[in-house]
């Protein structure tokens, strides 16, 4: 039978695949084993505004905020600004800045960079269904440049007689570049991610559930899996919020 014949069980057996890739592929990179995996429980707030600009054009903001040590410190701050342009009814590109700020515990504590994202979102029959690549590069002091890849695959549906829509989406990050005492290339980190989307109006939508990151440590450290509470905010001033369309950065 065809993709568009049944496209739920086509769209669900490509996360099952993906995941076979990391858990398989991921976890087996480095030929040293790790003597342990650190775990840790985190409260993950994103936040996405969108404004008009001129017709196609729409302004973006983004906060997005990471409390861990299981949810006790804030670890992670990041705000982005940029443009998207609408290439069409599903299909739009993204650029922008990004301002990256890590609390002590982390390697670095302070860093900016630039990204690009090129999206392409759909309905087919009952199914939202969202492809996201988006590139970076994140200036580290003194180290040089670090540039990343990331793929996103984003689902959504709408839960009958209700207001709710099912989500699930994976996230694969890899490292482009090696950077010396810094990320290196290769499979950086991969989050999965399954909840609830609901509408409050047309513009406003919010996002809860449960994200498993996994972190792909360098050679000679642990890997570190972070179960991540999730909340988040879709705001949208031109139309209506996408709750699958929104990225996020790692």
């Amino acid at each position: 039978m065809s993709f568009m014949a049944r496209p739920h069980r086509s769209c669900f057996a490509i996360i099952v695949i993906v995941l076979a890739v990391l858990v398989f592929g991921g976890l087996g990179q480095h030929e040293t084993a790790r003597a342990e995996i650190v775990k840790d429980v985190q409260f993950f707030s994103p936040v996405s505004l969108e404004l008009p600009l001129y017709k196609k054009l729409h302004a973006l903001f983004d906060y997005q905020g990471v409390i861990g040590n299981d949810v006790s410190d804030l670890r992670r701050m990041v705000w982005s600004s940029g443009v998207q342009y609408e290439l069409s009814k599903n299909q739009a590109v993204q650029a922008g800045f990004n301002h990256i700020r890590q609390y002590p515990g982390q390697t670095r504590e302070l860093n900016n960079g630039l990204y690009q994202a090129f999206i392409d979102h759909r309905k087919v029959k009952q199914t939202y269904v969202a492809n996201i690549v988006l590139t970076e590069q994140e200036f580290l002091d003194g180290e040089g440049t670090s540039f990343k890849s990331t793929y996103r695959l984003s689902l959504g549906r709408q839960i009958r007689h209700t207001r709710w829509r099912a989500l699930m989406s994976n996230d694969m990050v890899f490292n482009l570049n090696n950077v010396s005492g810094g990320p290196q290339q290769g499979l950086e980190q991969n989050r999965t991610f399954v909840g609830l989307g609901r509408c409050f109006t047309l513009r406003f939508c919010t996002r809860t559930g449960y994200q498993l990151q996994f972190i792909n440590g360098r050679a000679g450290e642990a890997d570190r899996l972070n179960h991540r509470i999730f909340m988040g905010l879709v705001m949208n001033a031109t139309g209506p919020a996408h709750v699958e369309r929104t990225r996020e950065f790692p």
